[in-house]
C-alpha cells in the first residue's frame, strides 16, 4: 500500500473566497424569499425579468417564486413569455399546473393573439383536461396554424390519456369527456374533415369503451373510417389499440382482419411489444386463431429487422401461427446458435409448441446428409436437420430435448425398419446421425432384437449394424446365431463383418466350424473380410 494521504487541515481552506460565496447564495435566497412576499407588484416584473438570466439556479428561483405569488395576473404575464422559456422551465411549471392552467384556459376559449401560444403551453405541461377545448379549435377553419397545433397538441395529449389507461392508470374524470368530444368530433368529420381527430379518437380509447364498442358495432360511415384509420394511421397510439385486441377474451372480428392485413414494420413492432417475451393464455390462444400476419412474414430474415428485445415475441409468433414448419424451424434454430441465455426459455416453448415437418420429409433429409458432401447440395429441409443436429451439444437441457422432440422422426424406434434397404455407407453415416439424436438408441436396438416377430429381429440385427453397436450386443447376437430363425442368423452373420470386438470375432470363428451351410459360407465371407481390414489398418 502506498504512503496515506494527508488529510486537509482547516487552516489550508481558502476561506477567504468560501466565505463570501456562501454570503452570496444566501443573499439570492433572502432577496427571492422577500420578493414572494411583498406586496410590491414591480416585484413580478423584475422576476420575469430574472427568466432571461443564463444561470440556471437564477431562473429556476426566480420561475419558483412567481409560482409563489398569488396575483391573478401573474400566470398570464408568464404565458406572454411562453416563447423564451426552457425545457427546464417546463419541467418546474408542471409540479404546479393548477397554478397556470386558469392563464391557458382562458387564452384557449378567447382565441387572441397568444391562442397558439396557450396550445403550445397546454402540449408542454400536458394538461389533458383541456383536450376537448383543443378539439374546438382544431375543428376550426380560422387559421391554417391553429388548427394544425391544436390537432397536434389533441393527438398528443390523447397519447397520454390512453398509454396511462392501457397500463391500468385510467383518469376517467379527465379521459371521459375528452373520449365524448372527440365521439362527437367523429359525427361531424364531414364537416370539419379533420381525419387526425380520428386517430386522436382511437389514440385515447380503451377496447372496453361504450363509445368504441358502438362505433364498431353498427354499419356507419364511422366505423369505415375507424378502420380506414386501423389500416393507414402511423400513430402508435392506434397501433397500440390495434394491436391490443390479441389480449382480449373477445376479439373484434373487424380488427383481427386487419391485424392479418397490416404490412408495415410499425405495426410488427408494436404487435410484437403486444404479444410480450411471456404472452398470457389469451394472447396464446388468439394468436393460434388469427394466424400469421403479414407484416411478420418472412422467417429467419426477421430477425435483422427487429429489436433484439421483441425476439422471444417472435418466436412464440411462429410456434404458434407458422404455417410452414421447416420455416419456422429455421427461425427457432437461427435464434438457438446465438446461444444467449436471454433467449433459451423462449426457444425452448418454442420448439415444444411448433408443428414439425412430415417425418418422411425428415428421413429424406437425413438420407440426403448422409449421401451429400457439400453444404450447397442440401436443400431447405437437409440444412434444417443439420442445424438440429449441431445444437444437440446446446448448454440448454430444455432445449436439446425440444430438438429431440422435433428430430423425433429420427429416433431408433422410427428408423428401425428403414435401414435393410440402404446402401452400407448410407447405413452407417445415417446410424451415426440416429445415435446422436436418440440417447436411447442402444437400449431401443437391445430390446427389438429379442422381438417374438421374426421380421422385428431383422430390422433390429441390421439398424444394430447402422449404429455401429454389434459389438456391445454381442451376447444377444450369440443367442440369435444359437437358436434364431435361419435368415435371422444370416443376417447376424453378414453384419458381424463389420464388427471389430474380440466377442464378435470369436462367434465368426465357431460359425466358420460348422458344417457346410449358408450361416458357414457368410462367417468364412465376413471373416476375410475383417482380416483384410485389419491389414489395411
Amino acid at each position: 500500500m502506498g504512503p496515506e494521504c494527508p488529510r486537509p487541515k482547516i487552516s489550508d481552506i481558502d476561506t477567504h473566497n468560501l466565505i463570501p460565496s456562501i454570503s452570496i447564495m444566501q443573499g439570492q435566497k433572502l432577496t427571492y424569499a422577500v420578493l414572494s412576499r411583498t406586496r410590491n407588484e414591480a416585484a413580478v416584473d423584475a422576476l420575469l425579468a430574472c427568466l432571461d438570466s443564463e444561470l440556471s439556479e437564477h431562473r429556476e428561483l426566480a420561475l419558483s417564486t412567481l409560482m409563489q405569488r398569488r396575483e391573478a395576473k401573474v400566470p398570464a404575464k408568464l404565458l406572454a413569455r411562453w416563447q423564451q422559456l426552457k425545457t427546464t422551465d417546463y419541467l418546474l411549471l408542471r409540479t404546479r399546473k393548477t397554478w397556470f392552467e386558469d392563464a391557458v384556459s382562458q387564452a384557449l376559449k378567447h382565441r387572441g393573439t397568444d391562442t397558439v401560444t396557450a396550445i403550445a403551453a397546454a402540449e408542454s405541461l400536458e394538461l389533458t383536461k383541456f383536450i376537448p377545448v383543443l378539439v374546438d379549435l382544431a375543428e376550426t377553419v380560422e387559421t391554417d396554424e391553429i388548427r394544425q397545433r391544436a390537432t397536434a397538441a389533441v393527438l398528443k395529449l390523447a397519447h397520454i390519456l390512453g398509454g396511462r389507461a392501457r397500463c391500468n392508470r385510467d383518469a376517467p374524470t379527465i379521459r371521459n369527456p375528452a373520449l365524448e368530444r372527440l365521439h362527437t368530433s367523429l359525427r361531424n368529420i364531414s364537416q370539419h374533415k379533420n381525419v387526425a381527430l380520428a386517430d386522436a379518437f382511437l389514440v385515447l380509447s380503451l377496447w372496453g369503451d361504450s363509445n368504441l364498442r358502438r362505433a364498431m358495432s353498427e354499419p356507419s360511415a364511422i366505423r369505415e373510417l375507424l378502420l380506414e384509420r386501423f389500416l393507414h394511421s402511423k400513430h402508435t397510439g392506434v397501433l397500440d389499440l390495434l394491436a391490443g385486441t390479441i389480449k382480449r377474451r373477445q376479439m373484434d372480428h373487424h380488427a383481427t382482419a386487419l391485424i392479418c392485413t397490416r404490412n408495415d414494420h410499425a405495426f410488427r413492432r408494436v404487435l410484437l411489444n403486444s404479444i410480450t417475451p411471456a404472452p398470457s393464455s389469451v394472447v396464446v390462444n388468439n394468436l393460434a386463431k388469427i394466424g400469421m400476419p403479414t407484416s411478420c412474414r418472412g422467417g429467419e430474415a426477421l430477425l435483422e429487422k427487429i429489436n433484439e428485445h421483441q425476439i422471444p415475441a417472435l418466436l412464440h409468433l411462429y410456434a404458434l401461427s407458422g404455417t410452414d414448419s421447416v420455416k419456422t424451424l429455421h427461425l427457432i434454430t437461427a435464434v438457438a446458435e446465438k446461444r444467449n441465455p436471454r433467449y433459451d426459455a423462449a426457444v425452448y416453448l418454442a420448439l415444444s409448441q411448433c408443428s414439425v415437418p412430415q417425418s418422411e420429409l425428415m428421413v429424406r433429409a437425413a438420407l440426403r446428409l448422409a449421401n451429400c458432401q457439400e453444404d450447397a447440395n442440401l436443400n431447405d429441409h437437409t440444412r434444417l436437420l443439420q442445424r438440429l443436429i449441431a445444437l444437440i451439444d446446446h448448454h440448454d437441457e430444455n432445449i436439446v430435448r425440444g430438438i429431440r422432440r422435433v428430430l423425433q422422426p429420427l429416433h431408433a424406434e422410427s428408423m428401425m425398419h428403414r435401414f435393410q434397404a440402404l446402401r452400407p455407407r448410407s447405413r452407417r453415416i445415417l446410424g451415426r446421425l440416429v445415435m446422436m439424436i436418440d440417447p436411447d438408441a442402444l437400449h431401443r436396438v437391445s430390446d427389438a432384437i429379442r422381438d417374438p416377430v421374426l421380421k422385428n429381429r431383422i430390422a433390429a440385427i441390421a439398424m444394430a449394424d447402422a449404429l455401429a453397436v454389434v459389438d456391445l450386443l454381442s451376447e444377444s447376437f450369440e443367442h440369435i446365431l444359437q437358436d434364431d430363425h435361419l435368415e435371422a442368423r444370416i443376417t447376424a452373420a453378414e453384419v458381424m463383418a463389420n464388427a471389430h470386438g474380440d466377442a464378435t470375432w470369436q462367434l465368426l470363428k465357431k460359425l466358420a466350424d460348422l458344417p457346410e451351410c449358408p450361416v458357414r459360407d457368410i462367417a468364412l465371407n465376413a471373416i476375410q473380410r475383417r482380416s483384410e481390414d485389419t491389414m489395411k489398418s
